[in-house]
C-alpha cells in the first residue's frame, strides 16, 4: 500500500498539477472565472470516481480509481496557487500561500484520518466510513462552482443609442 501510494501521489501529482495548469490558464484566458471552473469540474469528477473506489471489491479498479481521483484532484493545484496569488496584495503573498498550506493541513489531512478512524470503529466498517470523503469533496466542489459562477464576467451593457 505504501509504495503504491507514494508512486501514485508523485506520478498524479506532477500529470494533474502540470495538466491542470495549463488547462486552467488556457481557460482563463477566455473566461476569468477559468481557474474556479476548472477547480469545479475536477473536483465533480473526482467524487463519483473516489466513491466508485470505495465501492469497489476488486483491488485493481479500487487501485486504478484511487490514482485517477488523486490525479483529479492534483489538478486543482495550479489553479488554486494562481486565485490566491492573483487575490492578494503583492506585499501579503507569501504569507497568503503559509496560510493557505497551513489550512489545507489544518482541514484536511491532520482530521481525516481520525474521523475516518472513529466512524470505521464505531460502524465497524472501513469501507462505509471512508464514504464520508467523496461527500466531502461534494461540499468542496459546490464551493468552487459558486465562486465561478460569482466570477463570470458580466453580460455587456448596452449602449444607449445616440441622441440627436
Amino acid at each position: 500500500a505504501a509504495n503504491f501510494f507514494g508512486a501514485v501521489v508523485i506520478v498524479a501529482g506532477l500529470v494533474g498539477t502540470t495538466l491542470g495548469g495549463l488547462a486552467a490558464t488556457a481557460w482563463h484566458k477566455r473566461n476569468p472565472a477559468g481557474y474556479a471552473l476548472l477547480l469545479s469540474i475536477s473536483t465533480f469528477l473526482a467524487v463519483p470516481t473516489s466513491f466508485a473506489a470505495f465501492a469497489s471489491h476488486d483491488q485493481t479498479t479500487t487501485m486504478c480509481l484511487l490514482a485517477l481521483s488523486m490525479c483529479l484532484l492534483f489538478l486543482s493545484t495550479g489553479p488554486i496557487n494562481t486565485l490566491i496569488l492573483e487575490t492578494v496584495p503583492v506585499n501579503l503573498r507569501a504569507s497568503a500561500m503559509a496560510l493557505s498550506i497551513f489550512m489545507i493541513h489544518l482541514f484536511g489531512d491532520m482530521w481525516s484520518p481520525e474521523i475516518v478512524g472513529r466512524l470505521a470503529d464505531a460502524w465497524a466498517d472501513l469501507r462505509k466510513a471512508a464514504m464520508i470523503l467523496p461527500f466531502a469533496l461534494l461540499i468542496g466542489a459546490v464551493l468552487w462552482l459558486a465562486l465561478g459562477l460569482r466570477m463570470r464576467p458580466a453580460p455587456p451593457k448596452p449602449v444607449p443609442a445616440p441622441t440627436a
